[in-house]
């Protein structure tokens, strides 16, 4: 009777019991799968996210680069133009003096053909 309805109860909870301990352990065993896999994603999303500041990191310098590079040559090119107009300036100075030079030349051998030709001889001899 009595006694052995108690022991099929207590022989159909063990069963219950180790049917749910397995089920427990598969669902831990998927659990710690699962967060492995999850910690993985993890990783690969860290090392992404750290490829993409490398990146973008590289673009911004290079596009400093080139920056400073098209500003040095657009200063280069002002100062060559500039440069290119003061050449300009000073050949134009250089012919108006070899102008007024040649001019001045000129109007010496003129004063000094009409000198009579002894006073000639002393401001050459002074020029000397």
């Amino acid at each position: 009777g009595c006694l052995a309805s108690l022991r099929e109860q207590r022989a159909s909870q063990q069963r219950i019991l180790r049917e749910q301990r397995n089920d427990e352990a598969r669902l831990l065993k998927a659990a710690m799968e699962a967060n492995r896999a999850l910690f993985m994603k993890v990783r690969e999303r860290a090392t992404t996210e750290k490829n993409i500041g490398a990146l973008t990191n590289k673009a911004t310098a290079v596009a400093t680069d080139k920056h400073e590079f098209l500003t040095t040559m657009a200063k280069q090119k002002e100062q060559l133009a500039v440069a290119r107009e003061e050449t300009e300036v000073l050949d134009a100075v250089g012919c108006s003096m070899a102008g007024v030079l040649d001019a001045s030349e000129q109007t010496v051998q003129a004063l000094l053909a009409r000198m009579p030709v002894d006073e000639q001889d002393t401001i050459e001899q002074a020029g000397r």
